[in-house]
């Protein structure tokens, strides 16, 4: 009867840090996740150009990321198995809303992680 259950979705606002990977923005957020401390990597990049080289943009967009570190928190939609996350998922126009820059839905997430230690 469960087979075809559907995901329990939870929302979650976390504390993250910021640093630029290979030029990749990367945020990581971390802290109590229902129980459990865990880390939420997401490393992102221009969305198919965006900012169509317009650079200024771009560097004014990390540097919203980089001065919300710490300061600010990221919601987060998690899902649900057994009463602990599994997965998440990031709205990057909540992204854009929490540090106060709409740009940030122009970005893509190429590659998260949800884990017990911090990558960054």
């Amino acid at each position: 009867m469960g087979l075809f259950k559907k995901p329990e979705m939870r929302t979650l606002a976390l504390d993250y840090r910021f640093e630029l990977c290979d030029d990749f923005p990367a945020i990581q957020s971390y802290g109590d996740v229902f129980g459990e401390h865990r880390y939420c990597n997401v490393y992102l990049q221009d969305k198919h150009g965006a900012f169509g080289g317009d650079m200024e943009r771009y560097n004014c967009l990390i540097e919203s990321l980089s001065a919300g570190a710490g300061k600010v928190k990221i919601e987060f939609d998690f899902k649900m198995k057994d009463g602990k996350a599994k997965d998440f998922t990031l709205n990057l126009a909540r992204l854009g809303q929490a540090i106060g820059n709409p740009d940030a839905k122009n970005l893509e997430i190429i590659g998260w992680g949800l884990t017990d230690s911090p990558e960054l």
